[in-house]
């Protein structure tokens, strides 16, 4: 079997928490579940064409089932997106055995955050010169005003995608994003977990999600106290410190 074990899967819309949640995950128990770094999407696989992308995600799964780690897996396209990918690829292309293996083996926890506070955080990152990708075209946003934000259609770059009512605008797609994984995790033995919940009461939560895993998982030695990951300014202050003494350094050998 190319792949084997059961992979953590941690599904969220854009801007909606995923990444804290991981970190929460690496930062206490970083001994059992392996997090590739950048964090490994699986939408990246559901682009067809690069069968490097599979083969390197391949490499870095198999390593964390040999160092007896869980592969932490992040996932910000529906599950309707993985399903129509498996039915209408080829069988025996890589990335599409990768994803059917997914989605027949994982376990998931879908992290959900109000449509609205991700649409003005998604919108506030196009703003600081981010950009969105519409039918494989990048649409510069820095000039478009929030009124309008929420109207842009969400035109996938997926070429086997069946654009659906919710793909009309933004907001749409955001609130059925949510609505989709919510109703596919609490039916299939998943957990559903609420940004608002692990931002403001991070123990109490935390400590649910790593209850949850000790229920999926062999993994019977667990952390009892919980540390809280840096939020996303202290870690791009930590990632521009680091940098600056990395040039500092640099600069100071580079004299001798």
């Amino acid at each position: 079997m190319f792949m084997e074990g059961k992979p953590l899967i941690i599904t969220s819309h854009a801007r909606s928490g995923s990444h804290f949640l991981i970190n929460s995950i690496r930062q206490n128990a970083d001994n059992f579940f392996g997090v590739q770094n950048p964090f490994f999407a699986l939408d990246t696989l559901l682009v067809p064409g690069d069968e490097s992308v599979g083969k390197s995600f391949l490499n870095w799964y198999q390593k964390m089932i040999s160092l007896k780690k869980v592969p932490v897996i992040e996932s910000k396209c529906l599950r309707e997106d993985c399903i129509q990918f498996v039915q209408k690829m080829p069988k025996d292309r890589l990335d599409v055995q990768i994803i059917d293996y997914i989605l027949k083996n994982g376990v998931f926890i879908n992290i959900i955050r109000d449509p609205r506070e991700s649409l003005l955080s998604w919108y506030k990152l196009s703003k600081s010169g981010g950009a969105m990708t519409f039918s494989a075209s990048k649409i510069r946003l820095a000039n478009l005003k929030y009124k309008d934000f929420h109207k842009l259609p969400n035109l996938h770059k997926f070429a086997y995608k069946d654009f659906s009512d919710h793909d009309t605008s933004t907001i749409k797609y955001i609130a059925y994003h949510h609505y989709s994984w919510k109703k596919y995790t609490s039916s299939n033995g998943g957990l559903v977990l609420y940004y608002k919940d692990l931002n403001e009461n991070f123990k109490q939560s935390i400590n649910e999600v790593f209850s949850f895993l000790k229920t999926k998982y062999s993994h019977t030695v667990l952390p009892e106290n919980y540390t809280r990951p840096p939020n996303s300014s202290l870690s791009r202050y930590y990632r521009k410190f680091g940098k600056i003494i990395k040039n500092f350094e640099f600069i100071f050998y580079s004299k001798f």
